[in-house]
């Protein structure tokens, strides 16, 4: 079970996501952000909740929310682990489950609490920011985990968006979450 250390979990969390492991390898759920107090920021970010859906989202954007998860640990050896990518070690490694065809699936409750403060925005852009994540879109394509239109699509949205001031970026990403 995965989770960072200044997030905070629903306190059933383990009973909610536990039984899911029975047919299930990966286990996530929907993430509520905030910035002091759970509630402040009244955001919550959604991921695709069905095998099919989560198969199509993560061609673009990552399908789980890492501090979410439950996992099988087989499951994840299966699919070499987590590798080195430059801030995106889970979404790559979620891409190899996926083109492995082990069962995943999100369930549609928030199950943690995640503190975005901590300049999460200056962290998530940049030129340094941009070059990672283009280099990252790359090697998936390489690995053939994502096609050409997805790569494309990919990386001429998202890297040009790296680049704006960060509170353009503030205002997409709340745009994004709502």
């Amino acid at each position: 079970m995965r989770m960072d250390g200044d997030d905070i979990c629903e306190l059933n969390r383990a009973e909610i996501q536990l039984p899911f492991l029975n047919k299930y390898v990966l286990i996530g759920s929907y993430v509520e952000e905030f910035n002091k107090k759970i509630g402040d920021l009244n955001r919550v970010k959604q991921v695709p909740l069905l095998k099919e859906d989560i198969y199509k989202y993560s061609s673009m954007r990552n399908p789980f929310n890492h501090m979410s998860v439950m996992f099988n640990k087989k499951a994840i050896l299966i699919a070499g682990n987590y590798l080195k990518k430059n801030g995106f070690e889970d979404y790559y490694l979620w891409l190899r489950m996926i083109n492995n065809s082990l069962p995943m699936i999100n369930i549609g409750k928030v199950l943690v609490h995640a503190r975005v403060g901590n300049d999460m925005i200056g962290r998530r852009s940049g030129v340094q920011y941009s070059k990672d994540e283009f280099l990252f879109f790359y090697s998936l394509l390489k690995e053939k985990l994502i096609n050409l239109p997805s790569f494309l699509k990919a990386t001429l949205i998202r890297i040009p968006i790296r680049l704006l001031p960060k509170s353009f970026l503030n205002h997409i990403y709340i745009k994004m979450r709502n």
